[in-house]
Formats: C-alpha cells, sequence, structure tokens
C-alpha cells in the first residue's frame, strides 16, 4: 500500500444567493468541488483515504526576530490517498497514458510547472506512453478544460502537461 497527499483548496469560492434558502445550494456546490477532486483521483486508481489538517510554524528571519518579531502558525488541509499498486510511486515505469493530439502539432508541451503560461522543458510526440505521477491546477485550453498531470516519459523525462491531452491506456 502506498499513500500520496495533495493540498485540500484553501477557498472554495460560491456566489452569495440574496435568498438564505439557497444555504443548502452552496453548501451542495463545496461537497461537490470536493468530490471532484477525489473522482479525479479514483480515475487513476488511488483510493480517498482522509483530510488532515497540518500546522507550520515559521519562525522570524533574524531581522524579524531583532525586531521581536514572534513564529507565526499557519493551518492548511491536505487530502491523503492511497493505493493497492505499489508502483505507483516507485521509479519503475508503468505506462498509464498516452499522448492523444487531435490536431497535427509538433508535439504534447512539458512544462516545470503546471501553468500553461510558464516556458515548456521539450515536446513528446503524439503516442508516446508516459506515467501519471501527481494532479496539478486545472487550465482550459481550446475550450477544453482539464488539470495538468505531473507526468514521467519511459526515457526519464518528468514534468506537467495538459491532461486534455492524454487519453488512460
Amino acid at each position: 500500500m502506498v499513500y500520496k497527499c495533495i493540498p485540500a483548496p484553501e477557498v472554495i469560492k460560491i456566489d452569495k444567493e440574496l435568498d438564505i434558502s439557497n444555504r443548502k445550494s452552496n453548501q451542495d456546490k463545496a461537497v461537490r468541488s470536493f468530490a471532484e477532486i477525489i473522482n479525479r483521483e479514483a480515475i487513476n486508481g488511488w483510493k480517498f483515504h482522509s483530510m488532515e489538517n497540518i500546522a507550520i510554524k515559521e519562525n522570524p528571519g533574524c531581522l524579524g526576530a531583532l525586531f521581536g518579531r514572534k513564529s507565526e502558525t499557519t493551518y492548511f488541509n491536505m487530502l491523503v490517498f492511497s493505493n493497492e499498486n505499489d508502483n505507483a510511486i516507485t521509479n519503475k515505469f508503468i505506462p498509464t497514458h498516452r499522448v492523444k493530439l487531435i490536431t497535427d502539432v509538433e508535439g504534447l508541451k512539458i512544462r516545470n510547472e503546471p501553468v500553461a503560461s510558464k516556458e515548456f522543458i521539450t515536446k513528446i510526440p503524439n503516442g508516446t506512453e508516459v506515467q501519471y505521477l501527481n494532479t496539478g491546477t486545472e487550465a482550459i485550453l481550446n475550450d477544453v478544460k482539464a488539470p495538468f498531470f505531473e507526468i514521467i516519459t519511459k526515457n526519464n523525462i518528468k514534468g506537467w502537461v495538459f491532461s486534455g491531452h492524454l487519453e488512460k491506456i
């Protein structure tokens, strides 16, 4: 059994309704937001395990301490997932997805960060098999809404790709 953790959303934004009877509706929207994350991980074999609250204590730097600044504690939530496949996070390459480009382009861009505006490392050709590692932020590219996936290729090229251009094997 292996585990992985991803940050839970800090804030779920929901438009405030004037009618107080919509409170239940807003709760449903928030719950659906978490369900989307959990279901997205389930597609790749990860089972939701728990949500944990973590405290990070940050000590002031030299200058801050000199001026009497105190330590600050920040709390955040993380979602914990489990997978019975021990190869889910090991170094053994197990293809889980294949690059599937709709248009005739030079290849799928691999980036250092899960952000479309960041420069890309390289491109991998259509049909290349990759192994899913992690899920990043959602994006909309060419009217397709999907998250970025952290992947690794058989040749050990690791980075983030837009998952809207991948198909599950």
